[in-house]
């Protein structure tokens, strides 16, 4: 029997530690999403149609990589850089 409230992910139950942790990554996500421009923001909607808010653990990690290469080859195709 379970005692805490707990998220089911992937079939076993997340503490609550690790829930704030998955909220955190996907904060993350939303930030770097927000930074593309919105063809690409199709593109991540296409690839990812639950949306971040319901994005897959195992899937938030690529996302992340592939949104922050995505805004980097932007800055690189604009003439910017950090």
């Amino acid at each position: 029997m379970i005692t805490s409230p707990t998220q089911v992910l992937n079939g076993y139950n997340m503490s609550k530690s690790l829930e704030r942790i998955e909220d955190f990554r996907k904060q993350v996500l939303q930030e770097l999403y927000d930074q593309c421009t919105k063809p690409q923001q199709d593109l991540f909607d296409r690839i990812h149609p639950t949306g971040i808010r319901h994005i897959p653990s195992e899937k938030i990690n690529p996302a992340i990589l592939l949104c922050e290469r995505t805004i980097e080859k932007n800055k690189t195709k604009n003439g910017t850089s950090d």
